[in-house]
């Protein structure tokens, strides 16, 4: 089967909108092909094995069960930063850009109006794959009327272990982070 015609199939299989069906089904090729969308169009009288094509189809599937496209993708923006995620994390939503937005605000304003010691520990509960607590720290780390004046500690800390697992695989690609497994006392 070409592309194009496991992109028709994935567009008939889904009830969602034209559009939201669209997205998805490319994104979908893209993650099984190995490929970037501008050659997803190029390439798209090209012929699928059978093994990808099952796969493919596999995961149409899963995607009318309802599984978000991120779980079988294993991946999710946020900050302009790439994260891993999969079912043991929350997906992050750019909702939550505007919390990390608005704590790198509240930063600058402490630290203009404090000359006393300029460091900043910042913890995240309830990290999950630790996109908040990453995306501080990076932007932190690269802004540069902060760089020279502030230190900061950031903190990441969850109940669950293979959240944690998840994070910490998240930071090696973007900043390290400090971590804090909890426990649940009852």
């Amino acid at each position: 089967m070409k592309i194009k015609e496991l992109y028709k199939y994935g567009i008939r299989e889904l009830h969602d909108s034209i559009e939201e069906s669209s997205l998805k089904i490319r994104m979908l090729l893209c993650y099984i092909l190995d490929i970037n969308k501008e050659n997803l169009i190029t390439y798209e009288d090209e012929e699928i094995d059978e093994g990808s094509e099952r796969i493919f189809k596999s995961y149409v599937n899963d995607l009318k069960k309802g599984k978000p496209i991120q779980y079988i993708t294993h991946h999710q923006e946020f900050m302009g930063l790439s994260f891993y995620v999969d079912e043991n994390v929350l997906i992050p939503q750019p909702d939550t850009e505007i919390l990390v937005e608005e704590a790198l605000k509240e930063i600058k304003l402490l630290e203009r109006k404090n000359n006393i010691e300029k460091t900043f520990r910042i913890l995240d509960l309830c990290t999950g794959s630790g996109a908040i607590a990453i995306s501080l720290a990076k932007y932190l780390e690269s802004d540069v009327d902060l760089k020279n004046q502030v230190k900061f500690e950031v903190y990441a800390t969850d109940i669950s272990e293979k959240a944690l697992e998840i994070a910490k695989k998240n930071a090696e690609y973007h900043r390290s982070i400090n971590y804090i497994h909890s426990i649940k006392y009852v």
